[in-house]
């Protein structure tokens, strides 16, 4: 096995990540302390933090979308590789399908946030909702869970992820206690790491290599002076840790995602409003074994960076971006007011709208994936009306492979030499952990 560990895209999902707007909803705040108070309150914080890191580690790397870099090498892709039924496919059925609806509530989750296959077999599921790593042997049988809600040792606040080192020790990442833990293989609670950061900032940890690193982020810019419409794009400062949470190298700046942001002066109070932009570029990262894959979707350049962030190369592929129609366009507001019940967020909905304009295309892709093999999978981005859509599969030196085929409601957490893991739901949303055999024609 090799040292891979995967690092959801972030965000592939509009809302969420800790950006000041939420999934099918506006966020409204207000502020009390006049804005440029505020304003250099938060200059003082980032200043704080980028300063300790930089005095520590120099100056700090600005990375923008991969563009031309000279001296860099480009990996053009114009057709995939694979010939007509000589690619790779998931089996039509699972090899294993562990959930139910009623019954044991060991086999019952809640918001899982990830699956990890262990060399002897077992399945390990980070059941988010119940705040639990739940273990099962091979054939699907329930053996222990370990942790529960809490911030003692071994509980979580929230459990973002599990993660499998070389030796199969398990790494999980909880946001809300800021805190990594550290499990055996056999579910027993090792210890807790808290990652060094300087200020209040929040940190997000992406992931993990097999020796025990850490890819960590945290936002470093402020929005700027409020203006009454604009479309903003804050950064974020890529930090590499220790296994024992000490900082080893700032990584560099990357673009965050965007958003939309309206302000407002009422006497003493300022109000921000801020909505997520239609067909929003955000940030998506995969750890590979040695680095990371970063790209933002503005265009399909996808950039090959080492753990120190030295761009080594830029995969690009001939697909490129699809345009927003207004057809594409009418599909993308009812959808995101298909669960929106009340009439006041509708109208609010309905006048940002009005606003905000809309982009003349779609982003190139949804997100990244990268397997066990160091092969890289690219999610094809998702057009309103169509679901499931295929990912694209490019090997380890950036050659476009060729499509692979999604399963109707399959989200990927684990790709093997000869399987895929992942979480699968139902028409009801009821989750289940299923295995798929990856057949390679």
């Amino acid at each position: 096995m090799q040292s891979v560990l995967r690092a959801e895209s972030e965000p592939v999902r509009e809302g969420g990540h800790g950006y000041p707007y939420a999934r099918s909803a506006l966020v409204r705040e207000s502020r009390r302390l006049p804005f440029h108070i505020r304003a250099l309150r938060t200059i003082i914080a980032v200043v704080a933090v980028v300063g300790v890191l930089s005095s520590c580690f120099g100056t700090l790397r600005a990375q923008e979308p991969p563009g031309e870099h000279p001296g860099v090498p480009i990996v053009k892709n114009e057709a995939p590789s694979w010939l007509p039924g000589h690619g790779w496919r998931f089996s039509e059925q699972p090899i294993l399908d562990i959930g139910v609806v009623e019954g044991d509530t060991n086999y019952q989750f809640y918001r899982i946030s990830s699956v990890v296959r262990l060399q002897d077999g077992r399945i390990v599921v980070a059941d988010g909702g119940n705040s639990r790593l739940k273990f099962f042997d091979a054939s699907g049988r329930f053996l222990r869970s370990s942790g529960r809600k809490g911030g003692g040792p071994g509980e979580f606040a929230t459990l973002s992820w599990v993660r499998q080192l070389d030796t199969d020790t398990l790494v999980t990442w909880d946001p809300r206690n800021q805190r990594l833990s550290v499990f055996t293989p056999d579910g027993d609670y090792v210890r807790s790491v808290r990652p060094q950061t300087s200020g209040s900032a929040a940190l997000r940890v992406l992931g993990a290599w097999g020796d025990g690193d850490l890819l960590a982020s945290m936002r470093v810019g402020d929005s700027g002076p409020l203006k009454e419409s604009e479309i903003v794009r804050e950064s974020f400062l890529y930090i590499r840790y220790a296994s024992d949470g000490s900082i080893l190298d700032t990584v560099g700046r990357f673009p965050g995602s965007e958003f939309y942001q309206v302000g407002s002066h009422e006497g003493s109070t300022i109000s921000t409003m801020a909505v997520a932009v239609p067909f929003m570029r955000g940030p998506h990262v995969a750890l590979s074994v040695g680095g990371f894959y970063f790209g933002t979707g503005d265009t399909y350049a996808i950039g090959a960076y080492g753990r120190d962030g030295t761009l080594t190369s830029i995969l690009r592929c001939g697909q490129g971006n699809r345009r927003v129609t207004s057809d594409i366009a009418a599909r993308y507001k009812e959808e995101r007011l298909h669960n929106v019940g009340n009439a006041n967020v509708r109208r609010t909905f309905e006048r940002a709208w009005s606003t905000i304009p809309f982009p003349e295309t779609m982003p190139a892709y949804q997100g990244l994936f990268a397997d066990d093999g160091g092969n890289l999978w690219v999610r094809d981005y998702a057009v309103p009306g169509e679901t499931d859509p295929p990912w694209q599969v490019f090997d380890a030196e950036g050659r476009w492979l060729g499509r692979v085929d999604g399963v109707p409601g399959f989200a990927l957490s684990q790709v093997g030499a000869d399987f895929a893991l992942g979480v699968w739901k139902d028409d009801m949303g009821v989750e289940h952990v299923r295995l798929y055999r990856l057949v390679r024609a």
